[in-house]
């Protein structure tokens, strides 16, 4: 890994997140020589307002599932990829996420989140149920096995997994983004997988993007993030250069997100 900044971001998205938890994880990445800042986000606003970094790791923990991570009640609910495109331009070279969360090592959950920014490099994640506190143990296992031994991410995820006796599942990106199931999954959805890679999304002004087919547009999601076809019919002024960016997935209105059983 390239030589960089050592900084931890904690994403608290739940109030049911134990103030033990956050000061557990604190103090174990500072104890790696991290300095953290945690991001208590209550309202879907907050997230938007995420501390710049550059972050060398996101710890996200809250209630999960495969639609995105919030209250366990329902009342709010971040789509996954919201979170990955509220994150994307704070995130420093290599940057890996952990999703403290059940179903946050759901291939669909990463699929969308590697969709939504190119930024990200690695990401890990129980895709079944899990504790907060055997999370918080994986997270650790992980801290010192990926990061400051540098074994290579699957081995990593094994050992974290190991430990809890769960499944922890980690997704390189450049692998990821070179299947054809990750292409194809794009591909369904509407989104150039190529166009981050590309550099056609970084900093182009919205006034001179170039048109899709009739009655579409490409519309800019942040400046690290992948262009996506938005169908605006005749109504196509009404997409504002300024306009908050699109999901790629669909909005999810209610519901229990549980963390654990």
């Amino acid at each position: 890994m390239h030589e960089q900044a050592k900084t931890l971001l904690i994403l608290k998205v739940s109030r049911d997140v134990h103030l033990y938890e956050t000061s557990l994880i604190e103090a174990e990445a500072r104890q790696y020589g991290y300095d953290v800042v945690v991001h208590d986000v209550q309202h879907e606003d907050q997230l938007w307002a995420t501390p710049e970094g550059p972050w060398s790791i996101v710890y996200v923990c809250g209630h999960g599932h495969r639609e995105g991570v919030g209250q366990a009640d329902g009342s709010m609910l971040l789509a996954w990829d919201d979170v990955a495109s509220a994150l994307c331009d704070h995130l420093g070279p290599e940057a890996w996420l952990f999703l403290a969360c059940c179903r946050g090592g759901l291939r669909e959950v990463v699929h969308t989140m590697l969709c939504a920014c190119w930024s990200l490099e690695y990401v890990f994640g129980a895709p079944w149920k899990a504790t907060p506190s055997e999370l918080a143990c994986a997270f650790h296992v992980l801290l010192h096995q990926f990061t400051h031994r540098q074994l290579e991410p699957a081995r990593a995820a094994d050992r974290a997994g190991e430990a809890i006796d769960r499944t922890i599942k980690s997704f390189d990106a450049n692998e990821v983004r070179d299947s054809d199931r990750f292409l194809d999954w794009c591909e369904a959805r509407g989104v150039d997988p190529m166009a981050g890679a590309a550099g056609e999304s970084v900093d182009e002004p919205a006034g001179s993007l170039p048109q899709a087919a009739t009655g579409a547009k490409l519309v800019p999601i942040s400046s690290k993030r992948l262009w996506t076809t938005v169908d605006v019919g005749d109504h196509s002024d009404s997409v504002l250069p300024d306009q908050r960016p699109f999901p790629l997935t669909p909005a999810v209105n209610g519901g229990r997100a549980p963390r654990h059983s």
